[in-house]
């Protein structure tokens, strides 16, 4: 049997299908999306605490309009070999952030749509001669879109912990690899 079933737990309220496999097997987690953009930074010198880039709307993250997910991991390459200390952060809806290259300053009321944040060390960077590249997994962030019209997208703002200089605006490309519903 190999198709959707319907049926009902106990806190399910809203029968929505449930996925079996050919043997009979309950099939969970969905499917795995990665999302890959670039990141637009500016290249004049950075301070620690300047907002890193605008707010990058990472469409199509999840699998359905107001769907859930779970970061699993990311990859973040640095092709103007910075190695530069950033908190990422995601947020479930779109606001306004600091522009790149000032100081980071969001209100309470747009923070209270910060889902997580992970942080990258410099130690964290692995140099490979002309770049540098980071994954961190295992993250387990629990992600949703909670907009005025619920969509697919995940909001990622970054917040810049170090002093780099990158040498042009795309220096910076972000994988993230989201288990979806």
């Amino acid at each position: 049997m190999n198709g959707l079933i319907h049926g009902r737990f106990a806190a399910d309220t809203d029968n929505r299908p449930i996925k079996v496999g050919a043997n009979g097997q309950l099939l969970v987690g969905g499917d795995t999306g990665v999302v890959v953009q670039d990141l637009t930074v500016d290249t004049a010198a950075y301070v620690a605490g300047d907002s890193l880039m605008d707010l990058e709307d990472f469409a199509s993250a999840l699998s359905s309009d107001g769907g859930t997910g779970i970061l699993q991991e990311f990859t973040l390459l640095d092709s103007g070999d910075q190695g530069s200390a950033i908190d990422l952060l995601f947020f479930s809806k779109t606001l306004t952030v600091t522009a790149k290259n000032a100081a980071w300053a969001v209100s309470d009321a747009d923070m209270d749509a910060c889902i997580g944040i992970v942080s990258i060390a410099a130690a964290d960077w692995v140099d490979l001669g002309s770049n540098r590249i980071v994954t961190k997994s295992n993250i387990s962030l629990g992600l949703f879109n909670n907009d005025t019209a619920p969509g697919k997208s995940i909001y990622v703002a970054a917040v810049c912990q170090g002093t780099p200089t990158f040498a042009a605006a795309s220096d910076l490309r972000l994988k993230l690899t989201i288990l979806r519903d």
